[in-house]
């Protein structure tokens, strides 16, 4: 007998329900399906900020979902990378980016090295590569060069709008919408499932539910009335992406509680 375990995830809260089934089996890479009859909008459980509530159910062979704050000073689920310039320890910045365009960046992904003149300070690296930073006076002090690195998160989930004509989606992409100097949360969309197993490295099978919600004072100003579809895959921690589902086309309106 193993157990498995069912579980409901809301936000960053969980709650465990222990079952027992014979020899479930489950495969490593997490599985997930949309649960499109309990997608609604409304406001958030602690008032205030509106929220958008996906569920999904979910099955996974080894129960290796989920991150805790201990997990933030691991280089893998790092928010962000800073690139050393090889010179006095220092900080790859703006300045160093303007005398050394042909500065090569390794990203931690292993993909090709790109050279920083292809980081320019336009849209949309000036909201996603270039950090600034001021001090307690909100005076500029310097430009860094960043890289946000999506294993942060284990969780994705992306807006698609629907064209008026001809009737095809587009990927909402926040940098998109709001530009520098007013750039826009680059998390957003993206979130971090807490540790789901009781006991992490048994590999012991889960599989249950997770609903997940997400708040913004910007819903109404950015989706209007936009019909929508959301897609949507988690992410283990040995960094297996599952399956990627999508919801039924919605509009804020037609989920609206």
């Amino acid at each position: 007998m193993k157990l498995v375990k069912n579980i409901l995830v809301f936000g960053l809260l969980s709650i465990v329900i222990n079952g027992c089934f014979e020899n479930p089996k489950y495969p490593a890479v997490p599985q997930i399906e949309v649960l499109n009859s309990e997608l609604y909008y409304g406001k958030s459980r602690t008032g205030g900020l509106d929220s958008i509530v996906v569920a999904l159910r979910f099955t996974d062979g080894n129960g290796d979902i989920g991150l805790n704050d201990d997990d933030k000073g691991d280089f893998k689920y790092a928010l962000q990378y800073y690139y050393r310039t090889g010179i006095d320890d220092n900080i790859v910045n703006y300045k160093f980016k303007r005398e050394n365009p042909n500065f090569e960046i390794n990203l931690a992904d292993g993909s090709t090295p790109k050279p920083l003149s292809f980081y320019g300070f336009v849209s949309p690296f000036n909201c996603t590569n270039w950090q600034i930073i001021r001090n307690a006076s909100n005076v500029i002090t310097d430009t860094l060069f960043t890289i946000y690195n999506q294993n942060h998160f284990n969780i994705f989930v992306d807006f698609y709008i629907k064209n008026d004509i001809g009737g095809s989606f587009k990927k909402y992409v926040i940098s998109e919408e709001f530009a520098y100097p007013n750039c826009g949360d680059q998390t957003f969309g993206r979130g971090r499932l807490p540790i789901l197993s009781n006991n992490l490295g048994s590999s012991t099978p889960l599989d249950g539910k997770i609903i997940w919600s997400l708040n913004s004072g910007l819903f109404d100003f950015i989706f209007s009335v936009k019909t929508l579809k959301i897609k949507i895959y988690i992410q283990d921690r040995a960094l297996n992406k599952s399956n990627v589902v999508e919801t039924k086309e919605f509009s804020l309106q037609s989920i609206k509680r």
